[in-house]
């Protein structure tokens, strides 16, 4: 992802300062340095972590706010397989983030494994808590990618547009679509 932002900045060597990360280990750093004096035990589990950092953003916690004051633009790629107090995190994280921070949402239902994590949860649909569809408060502005990014190959590109309304129709519901918030 850094290489391919890179190549849409004035400077690449600009595309150093991008800080990417996991939702679990974007998570872990904001309960280990804004919470690690009232840390018991370290190791205690990713959603426990999660959940922190989701208590730590809806409480307003001054500390992490200001720390977050300084993003410029947060990008949430894979936004079809996050679930339960992932989706809470970010939902949470999009909640506090300054106006003038953009934030961009790639979500694909063609590449979702939501439909195994569901499977696995027992659950038949997603509920209103676990879909990637945007809240309204979010002002996200839909937008659509049709080109194929991955490959330049013209033969998996040919099978991938074959293969994407197959995929969507077997899921039998809807997951999410490529979104982007405006911003001022």
């Amino acid at each position: 992802m850094r290489d391919r932002i890179s190549q849409y900045l004035d400077n690449a060597r600009d595309a150093a300062s991008i800080r990417i990360s996991t939702v679990d280990s974007f998570s872990w750093r904001f309960w280990t340095g804004f919470l690690k004096d009232e840390i018991t035990e370290p190791f205690a589990g990713f959603d426990v972590t999660i959940e922190s950092a989701i208590g730590m953003l809806k409480e307003g916690h001054p500390d992490l706010l200001q720390y977050l004051r300084d993003y410029r633009h947060v990008i949430v790629d894979e936004a079809q397989d996050l679930t339960g107090v992932r989706l809470q995190l970010i939902r949470s994280l999009i909640a506090v983030l300054n106006d003038v921070c953009g934030v961009t949402v790639f979500s694909d239902s063609a590449q979702a494994i939501y439909g195994f994590t569901l499977r696995n949860s027992g659950e038949d649909r997603p509920s209103e808590a676990s879909s990637t569809e945007p809240a309204p408060w979010m002002k996200f502005e839909p937008r659509s990618i049709v080109r194929v990014h991955r490959t330049q190959e013209q033969r998996l590109c040919l099978l991938w547009e074959a293969a994407r309304p197959f995929l969507l129709r077997e899921e039998g519901f809807w997951l999410g679509t490529d979104t982007r918030r405006s911003t001022p």
